[in-house]
């Protein structure tokens, strides 16, 4: 199993794992604490592991842009699903998610696209009212400024790091003057 997902940088990961946290300390929802904090950019996929090479290779297509600013702000919530810190849509991040989902090998289970960073899911269906009681009116921001992306696998017990994609646009991307020097 694949996800493609943005992970924060280290101090912005720890803050939103102290939520995800005092989530399950609260509330009992160990679920949310097993992958790495990140946001998830296409569903994950199932996908034989001869295919690697050949998704990595899709993927670098997703890279020719330029590095953007991500922006967490407060809470938000699927009702009875997930409970999150919501990220503002920007057209960098809509950009890239189509990129990365138009260039996948396979066909990945779609649908809206609502970024954000999940602090509770799947084992919040009796607590979700509780939870969201908890959060919805408290304040969170954090910003940073994603420079790629990150596959990871699934390794039968752990999502682990399995290929970094950084963004080409700036110095490695070609420019005009690159080509008559």
């Amino acid at each position: 199993m694949y996800l493609i997902a943005i992970l924060p940088p280290p101090d912005i990961s720890a803050r939103v794992h102290l939520i995800r946290q005092e989530c399950a300390e609260a509330f009992g929802t160990l679920a949310s604490l097993r992958p790495p904090v990140h946001m998830t950019l296409a569903a994950p996929l199932r996908m034989d592991s001869s295919r690697e090479q050949n998704l990595v290779t899709n993927l670098e297509r997703a890279c020719n842009q330029s590095p953007f600013n991500v922006e967490l702000e407060n809470f938000g919530g699927f009702e009875n699903v997930a409970v999150f810190i919501d990220v503002k849509k920007t057209a960098a991040l809509t950009r890239l998610r189509k990129e990365i989902v138009s260039n996948l090998p396979v066909k990945a289970p779609s649908g809206p696209f609502h970024p954000h960073f999940t602090i509770a899911y799947r084992d919040i269906a009796e607590v979700y009212p509780l939870i969201m009681g908890r959060f919805k009116r408290r304040k969170f921001f954090a910003s940073f400024v994603s420079s790629g992306f990150t596959l990871l696998k699934h390794d039968g017990r752990a999502w682990q790091r399995f290929h970094e994609f950084s963004f080409l646009a700036g110095p490695k991307q070609l420019s005009l003057e690159s080509l008559f020097a």
